[in-house]
C-alpha cells in the first residue's frame, strides 16, 4: 500500500512541478540580439566596413553552412566566440581582397 501511495503522490505532483519548471526555463534562455539594417549593417555595408568597425582581427571571410549541405560566402564576426558569432550573408558579393 505504501508504494502505491508514493506512486500516486509522484504522479499528482509531476504536473505541478512541470508548471514550476516552465517559467524557470524561460528565465534562463539566452537573450536575443537584434541587428538592425542600418549603420554598420546598412544596405551599402561591406566586409571592409565591418572590418574597420569591429577590427580586422575579429572578422573573417569564409564559406558557411547553408541549407541542405550547401555553402555560402559570408563575413563572420567573432568566429572563435560562439556567444558573439554573427554570420553576415551578402546578397551582392564583390570580391574581397586582403592585403597583408
Amino acid at each position: 500500500m505504501k508504494s502505491m501511495r508514493k506512486t500516486w503522490i509522484s504522479a499528482a505532483l509531476a504536473p505541478a512541478l512541470a508548471l514550476q519548471a516552465g517559467p524557470l526555463w524561460a528565465q534562463q534562455r539566452t537573450p536575443t540580439t537584434v541587428v538592425a539594417c542600418s549603420g554598420t549593417f546598412a544596405k551599402d555595408s561591406s566586409h571592409l566596413k565591418l572590418a574597420m568597425f569591429f577590427d580586422s582581427k575579429n572578422i573573417t571571410f569564409t564559406d558557411v553552412e547553408a541549407s541542405e549541405g550547401t555553402k555560402v560566402p559570408a563575413s563572420v564576426l567573432f568566429p572563435n566566440d560562439p556567444k558573439r558569432r554573427l554570420e553576415v550573408w551578402w546578397s551582392n558579393i564583390t570580391p574581397v581582397r586582403i592585403f597583408i
